[in-house]
């Protein structure tokens, strides 16, 4: 059922699911930014997963990002919000919004699913 892949002698075995949701975020001016899908870490066992989308090619002004909770199976509303499930039966997405300088053009490789906060300040 779950033959490993193997590589070099190295086996390697799927270990979980998770979801990646598609994103497509414009810029002010109107002009897409960002498009694609953005893995996102399954935190429990029922799927409650963290993810980082990382805009840097808007048009003008300041890079941003998002920090993201991604609830498959939402109950509740807001921060009391929980996920009771892993299939995706009520989906709820909570994004908290940075804006500033994310490092992103600097040329120092980052983690996909970290975002640099360090020059970057939470938007409204």
């Amino acid at each position: 059922m779950n033959r490993p892949i193997q590589v070099e002698g190295a086996k390697i075995y799927l270990q979980g699911n998770g979801y990646a949701p598609s994103f497509t975020i414009t810029d002010s001016a109107g002009n897409v930014a960002f498009e694609g899908a953005v893995p996102f870490i399954p935190q429990d066992d029922v799927y409650t997963s963290t993810g980082v989308i990382k805009v840097p090619d808007v048009t003008d002004g300041e890079q941003f990002g998002f920090k993201g909770t991604l609830l498959p199976s939402a109950v509740g509303e807001g921060a009391d919000a929980v996920s009771v499930f892993p299939d995706a039966t009520n989906p709820v997405l909570l994004l908290q919004m940075y804006t500033g300088d994310l490092g992103l053009d600097d040329g120092v490789p980052q983690n996909v699913y970290t975002l640099d906060e360090s020059q970057a300040q939470p938007g409204a």
